[in-house]
């Protein structure tokens, strides 16, 4: 079991949102979610984050730019971010790696079960 890891959820999805939450807080992880960016960059200066996941497609700040203001502030450029999308493109992941996100997923093709264990295994180094 995790040793207190918090997983920040970011989905405007509200039914992927859920299905996230669960997978992570049955296996011991804290949560914390967000529907949109500018909720989502207030969470994460206010709380420990240790892993965030990105959907880019958000209301108000998009993905991409919260994305851009995690890695380039100094409190929070080290949590790892894996970003969710449903822009199956190379480009996509191009430019969310290019960013600091440390790979990019595509929701149609990945299971909150896969999503889940790609977590544990990039927060094991």
């Amino acid at each position: 079991m995790p040793d207190n890891k918090v997983v920040m959820i970011i989905d405007d999805d509200k039914l992927n949102l859920s299905m996230l939450k669960d997978v992570f807080e049955k296996n011991g992880y804290s949560t914390i979610t967000a529907e949109d960016g500018n909720e989502a960059l207030e969470k994460i200066n206010s709380n420990k984050v240790d892993f965030v996941l990105l959907d880019l497609i958000l209301p108000g700040l998009d993905g991409l730019s919260f994305l851009a203001v995690v890695k380039d502030s100094a409190a929070t450029k080290d949590i790892p971010v894996l970003v969710l999308t449903s822009r199956d493109s190379e480009e996509t992941r191009e430019e969310v790696v290019k960013l600091g996100a440390v790979d990019c997923l595509i929701k149609q093709k990945t299971s909150p079960a896969e999503v889940y264990n790609m977590v544990t295994e990039l927060m094991a180094g």
